[in-house]
């Protein structure tokens, strides 16, 4: 069906996998092709946070702040939307048999449904302490946790320039692409535009799923306008 509405094809060529990646999520969200879903625009988005209720960690969801990826703040996500982080943190607390009751996510007398099935360690008719419950929270979610960024300032990604010899340069800061430059004077256009976009948690997965493998030769420190800085 889709390949009988096709009247011509266009395409981009880019330097390689990375900027082939943030090209098609910035174009996915630009355009909202109909049958693209996975990579559209979200009206917000959202992460998990830990608060101590009644002697316990309870989850609450609340939109992202850019705080949350500053250094030694612990907030899980990102997600697009607040269903989607419930979703993720039940799925965790099925997996590593967590109370649901102790995390706020069911009420009334008694034990929660998990226990009564044998999935749940008892934290809620006092069988586990609440500081183990905690313990055991903090390292299901482990895998979600936000990543702070850890350079201090911009960093350029070099890919291989498609069209010639060379290199690109991706800009990125605070895990968000703000553009790509061929020279130091285009590198420092971007810097100096910056970007009014919206925090991208595709862009965010992206990136840090690159930095895992990247050489550091790859790997460009670049400083912050002053108009960027501030």
């Amino acid at each position: 069906k889709l390949a009988s509405q096709v009247r011509a094809v266009e395409w981009i060529e880019t330097g390689g996998e990375l900027g082939a990646l943030l090209l098609e999520s910035r174009l996915v969200k630009d355009l909202a092709p109909a049958s693209n879903r996975r990579l559209r625009k979200s009206p917000g988005v959202y992460c998990l946070r830990l608060v101590a209720t009644e002697g316990a960690l309870r989850p609450v969801v609340e939109p992202l702040e850019a705080s949350d990826l500053e250094s030694g703040t612990e907030a899980y996500g990102p997600f697009r939307t607040e269903r989607d982080a419930w979703r993720a943190f039940e799925g965790k607390a099925r997996e590593a048999g967590l109370c649901l009751k102790v995390a706020g996510r069911e009420t009334g007398g008694g034990s929660c449904f998990a226990y009564q099935l044998g999935r749940c360690r008892g934290a809620c008719v006092g069988k586990e302490p609440l500081l183990l419950h905690d313990a055991r929270v903090r390292l299901a979610l482990a895998s979600l946790r936000l990543r702070a960024w850890p350079f201090s300032g911009p960093v350029g990604i070099r890919e291989r320039a498609n069209d010639g010899p060379g290199t690109l340069l991706h800009v990125i800061d605070r895990w968000q692409h703000l553009g790509t430059a061929r020279d130091e004077s285009e590198v420092t256009e971007v810097l100096r535009a910056g970007t009014e976009r919206p925090f991208d948690p595709d862009g965010y997965r992206i990136v840090a799923k690159c930095l895992e493998r990247l050489p550091p030769r790859d790997l460009v420190p670049l400083a912050r306008t002053e108009r960027d800085a501030s």
